[in-house]
């Protein structure tokens, strides 16, 4: 880096286009705008110590380049925007007939539908978190393959993040007596939203959801497209009305995609502990390749990790996110696809803190904001033939159970005792070392 201090136009600008304006600027869900000098330069002081605190930008996963838009800065750009702002903040030379930046990712041209509610919804100006779910109808008289789908807030201060979900027999709008069109807050435990039936998720960070060519994932005809939004109170009375945009494959569709949500079934957190770990696995019937990954906790969530045990027994890390942040969920694109051969196990470890503070007591899955989830859901094409991983339901746990016995059941009692679920927590979480020893 030259011995010169750094200035706005010639060196600082690059950093804030490629790295921070996705997020800070009119229309999205930041609180204020960094697409000019004069906004910058006003909180330089403050952007010094977020990016060397690596507060911002906010990349959770412990990642190495393996993800697209890995928004990651490197120890020479910490070292500009702290130079620049110890120096003056100095403007620079501007560029001739300079814009203010602008960030288009997720602009994907004319989609081919829009879907949007018939009414807006109402966000209370205080509370708790509001999760509320809007029914949207696609009324296509075919099936239809999609290559991305983008969701877009209508109210960005508000929105905090959104799953979206493929409906094909309408059961949520039923079993919550909803018209088509209209929304929902979720209340209770369980809307009737199902995790093997997610197509695709937004946060701020990743605003769409995309797929290779000559793949896509099945949208049924007929079917409902179920959005369950969340949504901060902001101290004032708000409104939001979403969109969401589908893209249709245009050529032929050799690898569809299919979903995998990898979760914990049986979770139980017992207030006033801050040491629960959970866990949940899927086994793969013929060989994948994996596309992206979802990960998705609630607020009670500490960290989260999704491995492979191979058929070798040897176990890679897919995805590790060490500090887990429900305000940073992200829709995670591997730059290449991971192959997982037949005959290997998906596993996913959560941790989370239900210590005295979080509120509440005993806490189950749920779909509300008092409720918790363990989840990665697992974007996947298979080489031939029919789903590479089955929904791991409760009939197929019996036989995870059997394969985790003959693994680990060395006193062979016919159970997982204390000292084996330790060995199993070791074997499995190498890449989580901080989580060893808490109970399961």
């Amino acid at each position: 880096m030259s011995s010169a201090a750094p200035s706005y136009y010639r060196d600082v600008r690059p950093i804030v286009a490629e790295h921070c304006v996705s997020c800070h600027q009119p229309g999205r869900s930041a609180p204020f705008s960094l697409t000019t000098y004069h906004d910058v330069q006003k909180r330089s002081a403050q952007i010094s110590e977020l990016v060397k605190a690596h507060m911002m930008p906010p990349w959770k996963p412990d990642s190495h380049g393996e993800f697209i838009g890995e928004n990651r800065l490197t120890v020479r750009e910490i070292a500009v925007l702290q130079m620049w702002s110890d120096h003056g903040a100095e403007q620079g030379i501007p560029i001739s007939a300079a814009k203010p930046i602008r960030n288009v990712d997720g602009v994907l041209g004319t989609p081919d539908a829009v879907l949007k509610p018939t009414v807006s919804c109402a966000i209370p100006a205080d509370g708790v978190d509001v999760y509320r779910c809007f029914i949207l109808p696609t009324n296509f008289s075919a099936d239809r393959y999609l290559a991305a789908i983008v969701f877009q807030p209508g109210n960005p201060a508000v929105a905090d993040h959104a799953l979206e979900y493929v409906d094909r027999r309408h059961t949520v709008r039923f079993r919550n007596q909803v018209a088509p069109g209209e929304s929902f807050a979720v209340r209770n435990a369980m809307a009737g939203l199902d995790p093997s039936t997610v197509i695709g998720g937004w946060g701020i960070s990743t605003p769409s959801t995309r797929f290779p060519a000559r793949s896509g994932i099945l949208l049924p005809k007929g079917a409902d497209v179920v959005v369950q939004v969340h949504y901060h109170p902001t101290g004032k009375p708000e409104t939001d009305s979403p969109r969401v945009l589908l893209y249709f494959c245009r050529g032929p569709v050799t690898r569809p995609v299919r979903v995998a949500p990898v979760l914990a079934r049986n979770l139980r957190l017992i207030p006033g502990r801050s040491d629960v770990v959970a866990g949940g696995q899927a086994p793969v019937r013929s060989n994948i390749s994996i596309l992206s990954v979802i990960p998705y906790l609630h607020r009670r969530g500490a960290a989260v990790n999704l491995s492979v045990l191979l058929p070798d027994r040897s176990t890679r890390s897919i995805l590790g996110i060490p500090q887990w942040d429900l305000d940073w969920v992200g829709d995670y694109r591997f730059r290449r696809a991971v192959r997982v051969p037949a005959g290997s196990l998906l596993i996913m470890d959560a941790a989370f803190s239900n210590a005295p503070g979080a509120g509440g007591g005993v806490v189950t899955w749920g779909d509300s904001a008092e409720d918790e989830n363990a989840v990665v859901y697992v974007f996947y094409t298979t080489d031939r033939g029919p789903a590479g991983v089955p929904f791991v339901g409760s009939p197929r746990q019996a036989a995870m159970g059997r394969i985790l016995l003959r693994m680990f059941d060395t006193n062979r009692n016919g159970a997982i005792d204390r000292t084996e679920s330790i060995q199993m927590r070791q074997y499995f979480r190498g890449s989580m070392p901080s989580m060893a020893g808490m109970e399961m």
